[in-house]
């Protein structure tokens, strides 16, 4: 496959974003035919609930994202990041407005972690307290998913900066290999029978990749 892929002239960001997207896919499959098997319809339907509410932070975010990647590429014209220092080096007046971009895509993405902690998490335990007549124990996945998605949106913001700054390549790698944690970690815990703990696989997965990423690259900004 990896031949083939470099054969038709794909680069190594590419390469990445494709082999993570055959990651995703595949798990999700096995991901399908593991949730028929080992949860119940209704522990299936708080399953694919989870997964929806907290879609909401999508509307926490409104974009701000592409906004960061936009602005601290713009600043990366007179910069470069060094790869043997793990450092921002280059023109003074730049680096003091990229690191004043990164403080404030840091704080901007705190907010919205708290956020989705004191709103998302709240508002989803209200409305699945009112479906505990059917004795699915949903309490302690829940939490789990509020806090681990609130950790892994607040990593964004490294991610977000870390594209502006050229780092495509490495950012597409680690999501590739992000994607393969959560699925291991999904299968891992459907198995065990943690069902609706599978649900926070992919924020476990992305906090603990993105903190690696973030410590790796970002250490001395």
């Amino acid at each position: 496959m990896n031949r083939i892929i470099r054969m038709l002239g794909v680069d190594k960001a590419i390469r990445y974003v494709i082999f993570g997207k055959i990651i995703s896919v595949l798990t999700g499959l096995l991901l399908i035919m593991l949730i028929s098997h080992h949860l119940s319809k209704d522990a299936q339907g708080y399953y694919y609930t989870f997964n929806s509410v907290v879609a909401l932070q999508i509307i926490f975010e409104l974009g701000l994202s592409t906004v960061i990647i936009q602005f601290a590429s713009h600043e990366m014209s007179a910069l470069k990041y060094d790869y043997s220092e793990r450092d921002i080096i280059g023109e003074s007046k730049n680096k003091q407005r990229y690191l004043s971009l990164f403080r404030l895509a840091i704080k901007w993405y705190a907010v919205i972690a708290l956020l989705i902690i004191l709103i998302v998490g709240p508002i989803g335990y209200v409305f699945f307290t009112q479906k505990e007549g059917l004795g699915v124990p949903w309490q302690g996945a829940w939490l789990l998913l509020t806090i681990v998605t609130a950790f892994n949106i607040f990593l964004v913001s490294v991610l977000s900066v870390a594209e502006g700054s050229g780092l495509i390549t490495d950012v597409n790698k680690m999501r590739m290999y992000q994607s393969l944690l959560a699925g291991i970690l999904a299968v891992s815990l459907l198995i065990s029978g943690f069902g609706l703990y599978a649900t926070s696989a992919i924020a476990i997965s992305g906090t603990i990749i993105f903190s690696i990423f973030s410590y790796k690259y970002f250490k001395k900004i």
